[in-house]
Order: C-alpha cells, then structure tokens, then sequence
C-alpha cells in the first residue's frame, strides 16, 4: 500500500517578489533561478500558462518541517501549506511571528 504525504507546498512563483528568504533558510528544498531571480520548489511539479511560463508549482511532503519555515518566512505569502487530510492551510506559528 501507497503512503499518501500529509501535507502540500503550493508555491505560486508568478507573484515571488525574488527576495531569496526561502532559499536562504531551507536551502535543502528551496533555491533561487538565475534566469530570473524567483525561487525554485526543488522536486516540485511546475504548473505552467499556456505560453509555457511556470506560474505555481506543488510537492506533496510527509510532514511540516522544515517546510513552515518557508512557509512563515515569505514576505509576500506566495508559498502556502496545505494538510491534504482536510484541505485547510497550515495556520501559522505564532511563537515565529512574536517579536
């Protein structure tokens, strides 16, 4: 039997603002395109316009970490966390966002 992943990263690319945040804390699934400065879902399936631009991409993961830290640290918010059980967005930490 198949083990389906918990949870989702939808990253909507067509809205990164290329800050480089996401590549700079989780290197391990995050890097920055030098083409055009946006960052990269490494192993993630690109959805793409018809003109062939990839504007999001997905990765199914077993679970959170490190992958809210992402998620958390994205000024724009175009990287969202989905629990695939329900459906719903992974609300955020609230101990990484006290200041």
């Amino acid at each position: 039997m198949v083990k389906k992943s918990a949870f989702q990263i939808v990253y909507h690319r067509a809205g990164c603002i290329e800050c480089g945040a996401c590549a700079k804390l989780v290197p391990d699934f995050w890097k920055m395109n030098p083409e055009d400065n946006k960052a990269v879902l490494i192993g993630g399936t690109d959805i793409k316009s018809q003109n062939g631009v990839i504007m999001k991409q997905t990765l199914d993961v077993d679970g959170i970490e490190p992958h809210w830290v992402a998620f958390e640290c994205c000024p724009i918010k175009v990287i969202k966390l989905y629990d695939k059980q329900t459906n719903q967005l992974v609300p955020l930490r609230k101990e990484f966002n006290k200041k």
